[in-house]
């Protein structure tokens, strides 16, 4: 079967790859992660430590002991958590970030519980236990469709005992204030990024849904012009007052925003705002 360009995808249409199960591409993201001062895979290292801090004062291990972190990677926050006494357990899309956080659990004697997997499904499914925090950070909520998100949102008000809560982030449409389309052609070396052979890389960034969607495609051709990998990154943008009026929707009882996952205060030229949704009543 010829694979073909697709040069209008659908909103939320998959890819015909993953950048997190692709083997080579994989790798690179795990290193992307591991970069002190990098924003390519997770936030820098440093900004890291600072939200670590906040959620420990915000949400102590006395009364917020059971933490899981959906989308964990090779375990930046599951790690300085365990070390403050939280049971931690983490799910990720990657095997190469799920293998080195528990192979980095297993040598700093950290009792982490570590699942390969798609945590949608694993929390529609494969779950029985009740959290009292959980964490989805570095805006991970917007790659879903509205449909996916509302399910996503419902499955973790599920898993949250009363009283727990669901800390996540987003991009705003800040982020994308004077967003201009682009497609570019470009040859990649054996080796970078992208590929371990040459290639030639289209990239295109295009606006799906206006003021709200974004794509973000990437398109590897080998030297004969045929198309190897197929990538569709999507990503939505939200507003305080929009998610907020969702999730009360979807039953959380109290929902509460910042600029970040530091506990920064939110202003209107916000690149990010996350949110911390309580689930309130009786089980």
């Amino acid at each position: 079967m010829v694979r073909k360009i697709q040069l209008h995808p659908q909103p939320f249409q998959q890819g015909q790859d993953s950048i997190w199960q692709d083997p080579y591409i994989a790798r690179q993201m795990l290193q992307q992660h591991l970069d002190p001062d990098g924003e390519g895979a997770s936030r820098n290292h440093e900004f890291i430590q600072e939200s670590v801090t906040w959620l420990t004062q915000h949400f102590p291990a006395k009364s917020f002991a059971q933490v899981l972190d959906l989308g964990c990677g090779p375990g930046l926050y599951t790690s300085p958590l365990a070390r403050f006494g939280y049971q931690v357990s983490g799910i990720d899309f990657s095997k190469i970030s799920i293998d080195y956080a528990r192979q980095q659990a297993l040598e700093q004697k950290l009792t982490i519980n570590y699942q390969l997997g798609n945590y949608l499904t694993m929390l529609e499914e494969g779950i029985d236990q009740k959290y009292q925090l959980i964490l989805l950070i570095y805006c991970d909520i917007g790659v879903f469709s509205p449909r996916q998100r509302r399910e996503l949102l419902q499955a973790c008000l599920k898993h949250l005992q009363v009283g727990g809560s669901l800390v996540f982030d987003s991009f705003t449409p800040e982020k994308y204030r004077g967003f201009i389309p682009k497609s570019v052609w470009k040859y990649e070396p054996a080796g970078g990024f992208w590929s371990a052979t040459d290639c030639l890389h289209l990239s295109v960034q295009q606006e799906v849904v206006p003021g709200e969607t974004y794509l973000d495609q990437h398109d590897l051709l080998d030297s004969d012009g045929h198309l190897q990998k197929e990538f569709l990154i999507w990503e939505t943008v939200t507003t305080p007052e929009k998610m907020k009026k969702e999730l009360v929707e979807i039953g959380f009882s109290q929902v509460d925003f910042y600029a970040n996952v530091a506990g920064h205060p939110y202003s209107a030229n916000s690149e990010t705002v996350a949110f911390v949704a309580t689930k309130g009543g009786a089980d």
